[in-house]
């Protein structure tokens, strides 16, 4: 199968975070505020100042994409704040419950499962109900972890 029928390609993906980093950039200088959203973008990055000039830029850091990053923990914030899916504040608390992890790291370990399934999600074509049941179906199965070894066993 083609990459182009396998669905948008990473080309594509970047572009259309390219453009959006570049509108809550420009909506910070500008001072209107976008959404609840950019909101949470901003918040993120205060969380990671490490990464505001490589985000600005749109360089990768050691491999990784600073705005892919800042963006799933934005859109995991966003779920948690709305309570949407219900699962996943559920699992963003069971996972701090005890010494598993901090709120941050708990971000970083659903951020991992979302981008997981959404990958498989994006190569297999699933219908967006598919996504959603099975993210919904992780998060359940996150949310029982014991331990931080189990809760990252799968997601690295």
């Amino acid at each position: 199968m083609s990459r182009r029928k396998a669905g948008i390609e990473n080309d594509e993906i970047h572009q259309i975070i390219d453009k959006y980093a570049n509108l809550v950039v420009a909506s910070e200088l500008s001072g209107i505020d976008l959404s609840e959203e950019a909101g949470y973008v901003k918040d993120m990055l205060e969380e990671h100042p490490e990464y505001v000039e490589d985000f600005l830029s749109g360089k990768d850091r050691d491999g990784m994409n600073p705005r892919v990053h800042i963006f799933v923990e934005s859109v995991i914030q966003t779920q948690i704040g709305s309570n949407d899916p219900t699962e996943v504040r559920k699992a963003h608390l069971a996972l701090m419950a005890g010494p598993l992890l901090d709120a941050h790291e708990a971000r970083h370990a659903i951020g991992a499962l979302f981008l997981q399934i959404l990958w498989h999600a994006l190569r297999e074509h699933w219908p967006p109900d598919q996504f959603l049941s099975e993210y919904r179906r992780r998060l359940r199965e996150l949310a029982t972890k014991k331990t931080r070894d189990e809760v990252w066993e799968g997601l690295t």
